[in-house]
């Protein structure tokens, strides 16, 4: 399907994300900042305009979009004059093209600028994990506002600071997965692994590893709830990884991950 001028082309890690009963994709393209909505089998272009009283700027890709509250949110992948300018990373917008960066007060002691961090709608709360700006990052926030975050207490044996993974709701819980991690806790990242663990929690403080994962080590995936026509099941697609022996990137194939 076509909008009023070219097909979906050339996109920059667009995010998809349902909201007000249409498909939107967020994202860039070589002309710069987008939103898009597909309505009657067609995507329009809409033009993004940000609030001219934050200097805020869109950096390409590395965000991620949801649904919540009668907004779209976008958070990650920003980049601000001052820390303090713009306080983090989080857009939200009601019709998909005048977006207004959120003020948060807890934003330099919780919401650090940061890029490639998952975002998820659970329990009634924006959840994100961790991303990378400088250093990469561990951590679960929560917001009941997008505003007031508030990090967990959430202490895990064996999980790296990771970046580029996927956090969906599934089944009751919060499921974090795969991702680039960083090698024995440098959070500075001059030495990366990738992963294919799993962990799961059901309030965001206590997190469960899954044992015996099938998939191989890989980030830049996706992770979607579908039903096939025997109830819904965890969907995980594609990605980045390594072949044996091999340092450089590779295709992952798409797989189903089922749980119960």
């Amino acid at each position: 399907n076509k909008d009023e001028s070219s097909t979906i082309q050339h996109l920059n890690k667009a995010q998809a994300v349902v909201y007000g009963g249409h498909l939107w994709l967020i994202g860039e393209d070589l002309n710069g900042r987008w939103a898009r909505k597909f309505v009657d089998n067609t995507w329009q272009k809409l033009e993004f305009k940000l609030d001219s009283n934050y200097n805020t700027d869109w950096t390409q890709g590395g965000h991620s979009a949801v649904a919540f509250n009668g907004y779209i949110w976008v958070a990650g992948s920003f980049i601000c004059s001052t820390h303090a300018t713009c306080n983090a990373s989080i857009l939200r917008s009601a019709d998909g093209i005048k977006w207004n960066p959120v003020k948060t007060p807890s934003a330099k002691e919780v919401m650090s600028r940061r890029s490639f961090s998952p975002m998820v709608v659970f329990d009634g709360k924006l959840w994100i994990s961790g991303g990378d700006h400088s250093n990469h990052w561990s951590d679960v926030a929560y917001s009941d506002d997008g505003q007031t975050w508030t990090k967990t207490n959430m202490q895990l044996k064996n999980f790296a600071p990771r970046t580029e993974h996927q956090l969906v709701e599934f089944n009751g819980s919060m499921w974090l997965i795969g991702g680039a991690a960083a090698t024995d806790n440098d959070i500075t990242k001059t030495s990366i692994s990738l992963k294919n663990d799993i962990w799961y929690s059901s309030e965001g403080e206590t997190w469960q590893p899954v044992e015996d994962v099938l998939f191989t080590a890989r980030h830049k995936h996706q992770v979607v709830i579908f039903d096939s026509g025997s109830g819904e099941e965890m969907w995980l697609i594609g990605g980045f990884g390594r072949k044996e022996n091999d340092d450089s990137d590779g295709d992952s194939n798409h797989l189903k991950y089922e749980y119960e």
